[in-house]
């Protein structure tokens, strides 16, 4: 399940501990976990928040298959979502292929669940940063709407 590939290509020391879906306490945080769709193997999505703000973080999901009510409850209202946003949408056939979301999928999602930024990742390894720079000027118009880069800090809370 660890497309593409297995945990014995990984090079290092590493572990995994798994987190099941539901609600953790963790380091003062409190941390929902949620099953997502993706083609690859079992994926989660995860909000974290405490007295001042919340973020939530999808991966690999493909939302062009419906996307359940769990998902939507889980970035309702967030402060901040990082959402998988690997295609465009000439790439549509990719994107279901692979089961990824496109640029456009995220916005809308992030648009119907009151999120109040979207921060775009996960795109193409084919992307280029003058596809990448292209795409921050095509959504201009939509200011709650970025697309990470290597390097970004992105600030969570809501104004005092």
């Amino acid at each position: 399940p660890n497309f593409p590939i297995t945990p014995e290509g990984l090079q290092g020391k590493w572990t995994f501990t798994a987190l099941e879906a539901g609600y953790h306490q963790i380091a003062g945080f409190r941390v929902r976990a949620t099953e997502v769709k993706h083609k690859g193997g079992r994926t989660f999505g995860y909000r974290v928040s405490d007295a001042t703000g919340s973020i939530a973080y999808l991966p690999d999901h493909i939302t062009s298959t419906g996307v359940s009510n769990e998902v939507k409850d889980l970035i309702h209202d967030v402060d901040v979502l990082l959402h998988d946003a690997q295609f465009v949408e000439k790439e549509r056939a990719l994107s279901d292929a692979y089961g990824h979301s496109t640029v456009d999928d995220a916005i809308s999602l992030a648009r119907e669940c009151g999120a109040r930024r979207l921060v775009a990742f996960h795109h193409g390894p084919a992307r280029t940063d003058d596809a990448l720079d292209a795409l921050v000027v095509d959504h201009a118009e939509e200011p709650w709407v970025s697309f990470a880069r290597q390097g970004d800090v992105v600030n969570v809370g809501r104004p005092a």
